[in-house]
């Protein structure tokens, strides 16, 4: 392991504090945990997010768009939002 890699149980309490912040919508403070050139590479092969501010903006985009029905814990302190998304013409 790199000195700059660091332990599942720290990851892990980082997500699950970005995850909060998210249902909370508190969304600037998300940032604070990201380093300014964070990628998220969605799944499904969508575009790649870039940078801080494009990662926060994309929770707020996320909550404008679906209802979120619940979220599911995962292994290694991770949720997932399952959520609905109103029906886009041509999809």
């Amino acid at each position: 392991m790199s000195n700059d890699a660091l332990p599942e149980t720290a990851v892990a309490a980082v997500v699950g504090r970005i995850h909060e912040l998210w249902q909370a919508q508190r969304y600037d403070e998300i940032g604070e945990f990201l380093d300014d050139a964070v990628v998220i590479a969605p799944p499904g092969g969508g575009p790649r997010v870039c940078g801080r501010d494009a990662y926060v903006q994309s929770y707020r985009d996320y909550d404008r768009a679906v209802t979120t029905n619940e979220f599911v814990d995962y292994p290694f302190g991770g949720r997932r939002r399952l959520g609905r998304a109103p029906l886009r013409p041509g999809r």
